[in-house]
């Protein structure tokens, strides 16, 4: 096989051989690479859009809640102060499962009509459940570690804000965070943790 070379290219024909011509291969095959990952990454972020993403779901035993007052996600401490991202404590209000999971916080079109499909059967689409979605580095403390992350998982309770005030209502369990993506196709098994407000 003959090898054309432009005079105008920065490697001459005699460049071009030997080690030269390895490393002129390895350069080609990590761009090809490069380019497979990204095509790659890109179409699974178009039919996987819960890839990192996760939820917390409440149902109150109450219709309605006290005047003034919403419900609060709270993180119970920082775990390090060496997290890559979202390094204050994650503080997120909850919200209809329509307005979070359905009408998406990302505007993402595929999220919302997968989303319409998976949570036909599921319970928390009825009145009286509230929910919040987080993102990969809100559920974890991402922590960098040769070239790669550390991911230590946040712990986080359930708080009722009325006015300046809040009152601590409950701890969320680690198993009641949810994975959108591992429970794709099956958000009718995802459990609604139950609050009983007038306990409080």
């Amino acid at each position: 096989m003959r090898l054309n070379i432009q005079s105008n290219s920065p490697l001459k024909p005699c460049q071009l051989n030997g080690a030269n011509l390895g490393v002129y291969n390895s350069i080609v095959g990590l761009l090809l690479s490069c380019l497979l990952l990204l095509a790659t990454t890109t179409s699974q972020a178009q039919t996987h859009p819960f890839v990192g993403s996760y939820t917390v779901i409440i149902q109150l035993k109450e219709s309605r809640l006290p005047a003034n007052s919403h419900l609060e996600l709270r993180e119970l401490s920082v775990v390090s102060d060496s997290c890559r991202f979202e390094t204050s404590p994650i503080q997120l209000r909850f919200q209809t499962p329509a307005d979070v999971l359905i009408q998406n916080r990302y505007q993402n079109a595929t999220w919302t009509r997968q989303a319409k499909e998976y949570a036909k059967k599921a319970d928390f689409m009825k009145k009286g459940y509230l929910a919040v979605v987080l993102n990969q580095s809100e559920r974890y403390c991402m922590i960098p570690r040769n070239n790669d992350y550390l991911f230590t998982p946040r712990s986080f309770y359930i708080v009722m804000v009325t006015g300046d005030t809040a009152t601590t209502l409950a701890k969320v369990p680690a198993a009641e965070v949810f994975s959108l993506s591992t429970f794709r196709g099956r958000w009718n098994e995802i459990k609604a943790i139950p609050l009983q407000l007038s306990q409080h």
